[in-house]
């Protein structure tokens, strides 16, 4: 799919939606903090409990419920961000240089990702494909993203913030993540843009919201929901304390400089003769890591129809794709990492990364000889391509390619049935 036609296509759509529409743009209620507590605590909860629904009052371990409105109210674009300002038990990772600053897992209690259990309307959401191997988590495991998962869509997170390993599995240690997809009725849609201060790059985002609901029959009910959102690549850095690009390196000769670079030892004596001037000229931006430049979009739907007085068909399922570059250290003009007769001046590299992501869940529940049961059965997958724009391999000299149209792919399947 052509993501840059879809961004034009729904940066129309939301300037119809903020223009033509006022009462489809963001509002957020600010209600009494007492007023809210209250309504927090007498919410109905299916998260950590055995058998009928309860109130959050009523559970038997520590649940946090929170709400669209508060979600939509931090700002932030990404849904992970936004879920760690709102309870303090979660952390949001920060951004690694590489390829390990677009999976961005959030954690419970300071444990590892991969013990914190995510559940959609209470079904088993599906890991990624991207191992995490960062200074944040080192444990090699595939985490969740909840990146992919709409904002809009939501209706409540209810977070469990107790181990509920005897109930959910080894994976729920750290606690569990339920969301709740929406299911109201209406139009509505929002837009948000905002920038990073004093940043370098690209440092502007923005993010656009919709969401559908109709009845299906009596008692029956559809709701689609999509966002979309663009991040500018930023960064901020120290200056460079090395200033000599174009100088002889340290520890390294004329003829060694001339065998690697791919100049004559002419060449690079001029360069040398030349460095103090040409180094006086250069930037010391010694590297353009920071947050990777991000164009995504997720879509949702939840629907349920019931079939006889004590059964109901349901479905539910999201899908994504986002596309990410990532800035990387400089490539100096008289180091070994650079061919010079490719790039005389230097380079940033750049790791880009195609992802897309689904999952679909079907299944029948309700009331039998006294009963309550649900069959569902559930898949999902997630797929990460990784190639680079922008990059060299110096070994290969002259002939070496610009661009690496495929480096690795990574991908997770699953299929649950319950």
């Amino acid at each position: 799919m052509n993501l840059d036609r879809l961004y034009l296509c729904s940066t129309a759509l939301a300037a119809v939606l903020l223009t033509s529409s006022p009462s489809l743009a963001q509002t957020v209620a600010t209600p009494d903090s007492a007023d809210a507590e209250a309504a927090d605590s007498s919410a109905i909860i299916v998260t950590g409990v055995r058998g009928a629904p309860r109130t959050v009052a009523e559970s038997p371990a520590p649940i946090d419920v929170v709400g669209a409105e508060k979600l939509q109210a931090t700002g932030s674009a990404e849904f992970g961000e936004a879920l760690s300002k709102l309870l303090p038990s979660l952390n949001f990772g920060a951004t690694h240089a590489g390829v390990f600053s677009i999976g961005r897992p959030v954690t419970n209690r300071g444990l590892a990702p991969a013990y914190t259990l995510v559940l959609v309307n209470g079904k088993r959401r599906h890991n990624g494909a991207f191992l995490n191997n960062s200074t944040a988590d080192t444990s090699g495991a595939n985490p969740v993203d909840i990146d992919l998962i709409p904002t809009s869509a939501i209706d409540r997170i209810e977070v469990l913030k107790d181990s509920a390993a005897a109930q959910y599995g080894t994976d729920a240690i750290a606690g569990v993540i339920n969301i709740q997809l929406a299911k109201k009725e209406g139009l509505s849609g929002d837009f948000t843009y905002g920038t990073l201060y004093d940043a370098n790059g690209r440092p502007d985002s923005w993010k656009g919201t919709i969401r559908y609901g109709t009845k299906i029959g009596e008692d029956g009910f559809l709701t689609v929901s999509g966002d979309i959102r663009k991040r500018g690549g930023a960064w901020w850095n120290l200056p460079a304390t090395d200033a000599n690009i174009y100088g002889l390196p340290a520890n390294r000769t004329v003829d060694q400089v001339a065998a690697t670079s791919g100049l004559t030892r002419d060449q690079v004596l001029a360069n040398v003769a030349a460095a103090n001037a040409r180094n006086a000229q250069w930037s010391r931006d010694g590297a353009h890591n920071g947050d990777p430049q991000i164009k995504a979009f997720n879509l949702a739907y939840n629907a349920e129809l019931p079939v006889t007085e004590n059964a109901a068909l349901y479905s539910f399922g999201t899908y994504g794709e986002r596309d990410a570059q990532i800035g990387n250290n400089f490539r100096r003009p008289n180091s070994t990492a650079n061919f010079t007769a490719l790039f005389p001046d230097g380079y940033y590299p750049l790791n880009n990364i195609d992802e897309n992501d689904f999952q679909f869940v079907g299944g029948l529940r309700g009331t039998l000889w006294g009963w309550d049961y649900d069959v569902s059965s559930s898949f999902g997958r997630n797929y990460s391509h990784q190639y680079s724009k922008l990059s060299v391999r110096p070994s290969l000299g002259p002939t070496s390619p610009t661009s690496w149209p495929n480096l690795a792919n990574f991908e997770f399947r699953q299929w649950s049935d319950i």
